[in-house]
């Protein structure tokens, strides 16, 4: 028994040496979305303009912030897509950022509100520089913290350690596209695996006949984003992902943006949602790809210059 404990410790001893010296070469690679976001966001100050984009591996996928920042004159746009991520996470970041030096628009995605976040979001959290995490994000979304839950939080956190540290290794090793291995930002795919459409939303499916399937939380966190909006430090737009696994998911997502103020949400029209839904736009049945990237980022754009001057 002493035998495998000794083996054990020397184990992570390993292991932990091994994730410094990953993370030293991680910090010095220019072309890691960690190293770019947090370059951006610890540069940020009272003169800066900013949008933020938040929201699930749809997000990382979908908004194009290299389209964004070579269209938008006034802005500069980070994409904070983070696999798995959903609203309560969405709402902590916006709540987050809010807090930011400078100008700060935060579109922020709608889905479910799970208050457990991914694996993937400890990782990404690192990036984006959080403070006293996740302590601060159990406040926010009001999670009581007892031993137990404590001791499974600890396991999880592990474990996304582990993870992290392989996507590393995987980087370092591998002669492929380092953004394949990312857990946050924008990362573009030319795959085109999925040939249907029943995956994109279309205007039918955002008329409100749904029951109101949403807790309480979710509302005042919202209203609060809402109402914390002051005109040159901070907006927020709300946003309907433009495809998903299975549309009964949308019985959460919609009756809250029937919610929202006209000016606070993207609302999609029927040329833009054409335009959009293509099958040869999707990587997967619930991403896009690439060329759809480009044409919803176009979108994207030209929703924000119809509106920015509001923002200034």
């Amino acid at each position: 028994m002493q035998v495998l404990f000794k083996f054990g410790c020397w184990i992570l001893i390993i292991l932990l040496i091994f994730s410094i010296i990953l993370k030293q070469g991680k910090d010095r690679n220019s072309n890691s979305n960690h190293f770019k976001i947090k370059t951006c966001i610890e540069a940020l100050n009272s003169n800066s303009k900013t949008i933020f984009y938040v929201g699930s591996s749809r997000v990382m996928l979908g908004v194009n912030t290299f389209l964004l920042n070579d269209s938008l004159k006034y802005w500069n746009s980070i994409n904070i897509g983070i696999s798995g991520s959903s609203l309560a996470q969405n709402l902590y970041l916006a709540d987050y950022f809010r807090k930011m030096p400078g100008n700060k628009i935060v579109f922020v995605e709608l889905s479910r509100f799970h208050k457990k976040y991914p694996l993937s979001f400890n990782s990404a959290t690192k990036a984006i520089g959080l403070a006293n995490f996740p302590n601060s994000y159990f406040d926010f979304v009001e999670q009581k913290t007892d031993i137990f839950f404590k001791i499974n939080n600890l396991e999880n956190e592990f474990l996304d350690w582990v993870n992290f540290n392989q996507n590393e290794l995987k980087q370092l090793l591998s002669t492929d596209d380092i953004s394949k291995n990312q857990t946050i930002g924008f990362v573009p795919h030319n795959v085109n695996s999925y040939h249907k459409l029943e995956s994109f939303i279309t205007k039918e499916n955002l008329v409100f006949n749904f029951n109101k399937l949403y807790d309480s939380i979710s509302i005042d966190k919202l209203y609060s984003l809402l109402k914390n909006q002051k005109r040159g430090e901070f907006k927020v737009i709300f946003f309907l992902p433009v495809t998903t696994l299975d549309k009964s998911e949308l019985k959460y997502s919609v009756p809250l943006y029937h919610l929202i103020p006209k000016d606070s949400k993207w609302e999609y029209d029927s040329s833009f949602l054409r335009s959009v839904s293509r099958s040869e736009h999707l990587m997967d049945k619930n991403h896009l790809n690439l060329r759809g990237s480009i044409i919803y980022s176009q979108g994207l754009v030209k929703y924000i210059k119809a509106h920015e001057d509001s923002w200034k």
